[in-house]
């Protein structure tokens, strides 16, 4: 029906179901929910609903086409007595995942002709055991999760799990139906155990660590039920989890390590993605949380299956360097203490005038470094200080702006040093934007000279550098071009904007703005929630210089369509009066919305 009304509403062969043609068919096929978007959800439900029973329909036939299975290869029921309870099911399904054997026909008749009676005298405390055991991890355990929600075994044991069955959640960020994300968030769980991925073994070995693994699976599973509804859903997650486990008569222990996990899956992803991991007291917050080295693994693992089952490619290699570097710094503080927290300025000094390169004059490296924040010199490796200087050193009336461009394992790292500007931030973010590039974080520095030091990282999406290296030439001129207002930004991006290709996908919404003063000593912080779009942080750092604030660190992420912001501001070195917050969020509220 679907592919027929596309031709229709088309006018000819069209068998993409673009978004735009999601929002057309659920309005013509009367979806009237209470909004597009809930219409559009329902329309997609149906349709998943719909393909899973063909899909499986069509591997039915193409595995009978092939002739019978050999002897042994599929598990089959040999009693002919018909199965007696809840616990001999499981047995079937205990025995394919310890023999990694699939289940034959006959073994999914006989269990689908048991269920109706199995069902009636369920007794959940009586089962809680094997399925602990079931969801232990191990390879087979996403197929034999998934054969047991076919056969509509594991809606009977967690009936929770049936309410998010095919429910598709449209925020452009999410790949799959929110049932398909939580099991395959345990097959990558599943997977570290037989990685050959290097940036993965370190997560392995948090596994093998790990003596209650099958309490983060089950966690996994149960993550997002709350998505049922709309609105915010860990607390309704949390809530319906706490029903389904106490059903089974789970130890206190158990039960509160699952509830932790669910209620604080999204902690981590915070923590990395909207806030200073260099500041000691973020990280001295979320050590608060966990608690306990165990808690901390199993939550760093629950991150890692989450962010990867959002869709292929989410967590990439410097996301997870990202956590990695949480854990540890978690980790540390858990079982060490932080020793001493605070180094003093003097001695870092002292450190890196003892181990100066030679050809660098000590006296004018000393003068480089005064004035600049103790984070710069406690975060940023001594040798990129020398080349900081180094570029610093060359600042003249002739040469107002140096720029270094460095490629790194996963993204590339611009480094801009010149004289005080205003706008210089706006200026080089909305020249990253034109050139398509995914903007990961900034930092901004300044000593007593005025002299600026900003470092951006980013990704090439899009290989732009790597396959035009003229193209990187063309960006780094561009730069200093815009610096020097040889060049307008603005007209540089708004002639992009005009073009189709980047015009905003999917549904608007109204921007947001939230200042947070009570979680750092000396920064204002503020997060910006707004509909994605090319130069939305130019116009946004146009209107924090507007103010004459200065941008220490700026955290950059995408979900979908939706662009989360968090920058890290100062009014000549302290927190931005109450007011200027209010002024600054009606500019900026202004510019973007």
């Amino acid at each position: 029906r679907l592919r027929v009304m596309l031709h229709v509403l088309r006018g000819r062969q069209q068998n993409q179901l673009t978004h735009r043609m999601q929002e057309e068919i659920a309005r013509k096929s009367g979806y009237d929910e209470s909004s597009l978007q809930a219409g559009v959800e329902s329309l997609m439900m149906e349709y998943f609903l719909n393909a899973r029973i063909l899909h499986s329909f069509c591997m039915r036939r193409i595995k009978h086409s092939k002739g019978p299975a050999g002897k042994g290869a599929e598990l089959e029921i040999r009693s002919g007595a018909p199965l007696a309870g809840c616990s001999e099911v499981l047995a079937v399904f205990q025995r394919s995942l310890e023999e990694q054997i699939a289940l034959s026909d006959q073994a999914r008749s006989q269990i689908m002709e048991a269920l109706p009676a199995v069902s009636q005298k369920l007794s959940y405390p009586d089962v809680g055991g094997a399925v602990k055991t079931i969801f232990k991890p191990r390879t087979g355990l996403y197929r034999t999760l998934t054969d047991m929600y076919e056969l509509s075994v594991l809606e009977l044991l967690f009936p929770e799990f049936d309410s998010i069955k095919a429910r598709v959640v449209r925020d452009f960020y999410h790949k799959y139906t929110v049932d398909e994300h939580s099991l395959l968030a345990i097959k990558h769980i599943e997977d570290l155990l037989t990685t050959n991925d290097r940036s993965d073994l370190r997560f392995r070995s948090l596994l093998l660590e790990s003596d209650d693994s099958e309490l983060l699976t089950i966690a996994l599973l149960l993550h997002d039920v709350g998505k049922s509804r709309e609105g915010a859903h860990v607390e309704r997650s949390t809530s319906m989890a706490a029903k389904a486990l106490r059903r089974f008569q789970y130890e206190r222990e158990d039960l509160e390590t699952v509830l932790f996990l669910i209620r604080n899956h999204l902690a981590m992803s915070s923590v990395i993605f909207r806030r200073d991991l260099d500041d000691p007291q973020v990280v001295g917050r979320f050590v608060d949380l966990v608690n306990n080295p165990s808690r901390l693994r199993l939550l760093t693992l629950m991150t890692y299956a989450d962010i990867k089952a959002v869709a292929p490619g989410t967590l990439n290699d410097w996301k997870k360097d990202l956590l990695w570097q949480l854990y540890v710094a978690a980790y540390n503080k858990l079982t060490l203490g932080f020793g001493q927290e605070r180094i003093e300025e003097e001695d870092v000094g002292e450190r890196l005038l003892a181990d100066l390169p030679p050809e660098l004059d000590a006296d004018d490296f000393e003068r480089f470094l005064e004035g600049f924040p103790r984070r710069y010199l406690n975060t940023v490796p001594a040798r990129e200080i020398y080349e900081h200087f180094r570029l610093a050193s060359e600042l003249s009336a002739a040469n107002p702006v140096q720029l270094r461009l460095t490629g790194r394992d996963d993204y590339y790292e611009l480094c801009t040093v010149t004289p005080d500007r205003y706008y210089l931030f706006a200026k080089i973010v909305g020249l990253l934007s034109y050139f398509e590039m995914n903007i990961l974080r900034g930092y901004g520095f300044s000593n007593r000279r005025n002299t600026v030091l900003d470092l951006f990282h980013f990704h090439d999406t899009r290989r732009v550098f790597a396959l035009n290296p003229e193209e990187k030439t063309r960006f780094l001129h561009l730069v200093k071009q815009a610096v020097g207002d040889e060049v307008s930004v603005e007209k540089i991006l708004a002639g992009k904007e005009q073009s189709l290709i980047f015009r905003p996908v999917g549904p608007s919404f109204a921007p947001t703005i939230h200042f947070e003063d009570e979680f750092a000593e000396n920064y204002s912080i503020m997060e910006i929630v707004a509909p994605d779009s090319l130069g939305l942080l130019y116009r946004i750092g146009r209107e924090i210089s507007k103010s004459r604030c200065n941008i220490e660190l700026v955290l950059i992420s995408t979900e979908g369509n939706k662009a989360v912001d968090v920058f890290y501001l100062t009014l000549e070195g302290k927190k931005l009066p109450l007011e200027l917050e209010q002024q600054l969020k009606e500019q900026i509220i202004a510019a973007i919305g």
